[in-house]
Parts: C-alpha cells; sequence; structure tokens
C-alpha cells in the first residue's frame, strides 16, 4: 500500500507542475489576446477622441472666421464712418470719424478675444490705415502693405476665401473685402489660431 501511494505521490507532482505549466500557458494566452483586444479598443476610442476634438476646434475656427466676415460685410456696407473717409474731409472730421469706426472695430475685437489686426483702404481719397490694434510686429506690418499695393483685387473677389500669405517667415491668414471704393482686410496669425 505504501508503493501505490507513493507512486501517486510522484505521479501527482509531475501531473500536477505538467497542469500548472499547461494552465501558465493558457493563462498567458488568453492575458496576451484580452491585452490586444484591449490595446486596440483603446486605441480606437483614442483616434475617436482626436477626430472629435479636431472637429469641434475646426467648427468653432470656421465659426470664427465666419463672424469676422460677417462683421466685414456689414461694416463695410453700413458703416458711415467708413463711408465718410471716403470723401473729402477736413482734419477733425477724418480723425472723428477714424476714432469712431476704430471703436467698432476695437469692441469686435474685444468680443472675439481674437488677435485679428483689421485694416482700412479707401479708393477715392487714398488712405491705407489699421481699424484695430496691431497684432503683427511693425516689419510684416510693412511686408503686407507692400504685398496689398501688388494684390489682384480682381482675383481676390471671385475667391472670396481666407488666403494664406507668407510675411517675414510668418504664416497669416488674410482675407480681403472689397466694395465701392473701399477695402477691408483681416489678418491673422496662423500661430494665434
Amino acid at each position: 500500500m505504501k508503493a501505490i501511494h507513493r507512486s501517486t505521490r510522484d505521479h501527482s507532482i509531475q501531473f500536477f507542475s505538467r497542469l500548472l505549466f499547461l494552465l501558465l500557458v493558457v493563462n498567458t494566452l488568453i492575458n496576451l489576446l484580452i491585452g490586444g483586444i484591449s490595446r486596440n479598443f483603446i486605441k480606437h476610442q483614442n483616434m475617436l477622441h482626436l477626430e472629435d476634438s479636431i472637429h469641434i476646434y475646426a467648427d468653432s475656427l470656421n465659426t470664427e472666421l465666419h463672424s469676422v466676415e460677417r462683421f466685414m460685410y456689414s461694416t463695410i456696407s453700413h458703416n458711415d464712418y467708413l463711408t465718410e473717409l471716403n470723401t473729402p474731409l477736413d482734419f477733425t472730421n477724418f480723425h472723428e470719424n477714424l476714432k469712431k469706426l476704430r471703436i467698432d472695430f476695437t469692441e469686435f475685437q474685444y468680443q472675439m478675444d481674437s488677435p485679428i489686426t483689421f485694416f482700412i483702404e479707401t479708393k477715392d481719397i487714398p488712405h491705407f490705415f489699421n481699424a484695430s490694434s496691431l497684432q503683427l510686429p511693425y516689419l510684416d506690418y510693412v511686408q503686407l502693405k507692400d504685398h496689398l499695393k501688388t494684390y489682384d483685387k480682381e482675383t481676390d473677389k471671385t475667391r472670396q476665401k481666407w488666403q494664406r500669405i507668407s510675411l517675414n517667415q510668418h504664416d497669416y491668414l488674410l482675407k480681403s473685402l472689397h466694395y465701392k471704393g473701399k477695402a477691408i482686410y483681416a489678418i491673422i496669425s496662423t500661430q494665434d489660431i
């Protein structure tokens, strides 16, 4: 009886060690399978989250740029101060109209809370000036002014989109609007977007 009992004990240690090794292999394979599935699921969720974040950001950016365009359209077609700046005025009236126009642009800039710079150009009485505070370096401003002198306004009228321009190795988005001898330009740095 003792001999039979010893052989089952020896047999049971080998049996249990093989069984434990088999369970270890099965457990490892199950863990690898579940880990791979979890990793792929988390990766997919992260991609969806990033796509949603990009869509939200793009929608908010489009909304902001559309608001700027509506403001530009409204100002160029309905703002009396801008219309008067395009007619002969004495210095005091010109300064008052410019001051009131700049207040309108500054208020819009404050409401939007974005560093957009607006410029006004009049054709009948040639003026080019900023209608809001400058949000770009002076060297970029000078280069922008030179760029706008050679800017193809007829092509721009047909496109009606924001154009990407580079000034002194800085990238900007530029929108121009021309109406009855007046032009409004909006420019914003791509870094500020």
